[in-house]
């Protein structure tokens, strides 16, 4: 005869300051025919590349992650009669950055926007990877607590005890991320200026199944 069980959820929470940013920037050119607007982007990218590595970020943490070439629209071009093969193309090129000197973001961002005419596109605040997994496992823990007195207080109504775990499964309920809004050029005129974040919660969900057993 299969032994009686009862299965319980929780919630476990645990939180820091954030280790790690994630930084969006665009590099944009705008020539009159695609191999300008190539060239053009990737130059300014290159370059873009060049001035965040010296105000702080690592060559393996700057990647392109989207590029595009296409025919300006009529709204950009000033003239909405204008034949459409007689339109500029703009080429755009999309920039990651990964930074974990915090205390150089603003520096960065200056960099980004004054000498290299990027756009900030995203900041988003996050923890290294070893972070993570350490507030997960005190969330976990936390959640495992919750669901081990949650289960006994149940059981202990209808007389009987809580005795081993059957099974155990557990679910992310939070990123770990806190994005800022997006950046204008105006969030990083002056040197040093940069958004910050608060500590950012880790929360995990458990589901325990217990076995019952009498209460001694």
């Amino acid at each position: 005869m299969t032994a009686p069980t009862i299965t319980t959820d929780a919630v476990g929470r645990t939180r820091a300051p954030p280790d790690r940013v994630e930084l969006g920037f665009e590099t944009r050119a705008v020539e009159p025919d695609v191999t300008a607007a190539r060239r053009s982007v990737a130059e300014r990218a290159t370059e873009l590349r060049r001035v965040v590595v010296e105000a702080g970020a690592t060559d393996e943490n700057v990647r392109s992650t989207r590029f595009r070439v296409r025919r300006q629209s009529p709204g950009h071009s000033g003239d909405a009669e204008r034949d459409p093969e007689s339109r500029p193309f703009e080429a755009m090129e999309s920039v990651a950055v990964t930074l974990d000197d915090l205390d150089a973001l603003g520096d960065l961002l200056a960099a980004g926007v004054d000498e290299a005419n990027a756009e900030i596109d995203d900041v988003t605040f996050t923890f290294r990877t070893e972070t993570k997994r350490q507030l997960e496992r005190e969330a976990v823990a936390d959640a495992v607590t919750t669901a081990r007195r949650k289960a006994e207080a149940a059981a202990a109504a209808e007389g009987v005890g809580v005795g081993g775990v059957r099974s155990l499964t557990t679910e992310e309920r939070s990123r770990a991320r806190q994005s800022g809004a997006a950046l204008g050029a105006g969030a990083a005129e002056q040197s040093g200026t940069a958004p910050a974040s608060g500590p950012i919660d880790v929360t995990v969900g458990v589901t325990v199944e217990y076995e019952l057993v009498e209460s001694p």
